[in-house]
């Protein structure tokens, strides 16, 4: 299995996000009413012109190396509407959310120099993509 490359981060920041993304697919698979799985995937990405990947915040990243950390759940996904709001302060569909839990995510993804981006459709499960710039 080939080392992923170096990256700055916070500790305590990054176990708060993944944190609040395990739990809001823990919750998408219980609202989809079976057993289901969440996956947390790490790969390299080096990302060769700006625009190639656009983050949930609607701008580009720019050219380089990332480190990806995808978070993937089989739950019960989400509607264009829905994911065009899910960063919003307060948002939530849920009973219990608070709606703070996203736009947590993406400040400290932000305040790391990277993006997030969320790819997800109506019962076809959610997968967020971490982008963390890499050192070298």
């Amino acid at each position: 299995m080939p080392q992923l490359p170096p990256i700055e981060l916070d500790l305590n920041q990054v176990n708060q996000l993944l944190l609040n993304l395990v739990t809001n697919s823990a919750e998408a698979i219980e609202e989809a009413g079976h057993y289901g799985t969440i996956a947390l995937v790490t790969a390299r990405c080096q990302i060769e012109e700006s625009g190639m990947v656009i983050t949930a915040a609607g701008y580009p990243l720019l050219p380089g190396c990332y480190v990806q950390l995808s978070v993937v759940d089989d739950g019960v996904g989400m509607d264009e509407e829905t994911a065009a709001h899910i960063f919003d302060p307060f948002y939530s569909k849920r009973f219990v959310g608070r709606g703070l839990g996203l736009p947590v995510v993406l400040g400290i993804m932000r305040g790391h120099g990277g993006g997030v981006r969320v790819t997800s459709e109506p019962n076809q499960g959610a997968t967020v993509d971490l982008y963390f710039p890499c050192l070298e």
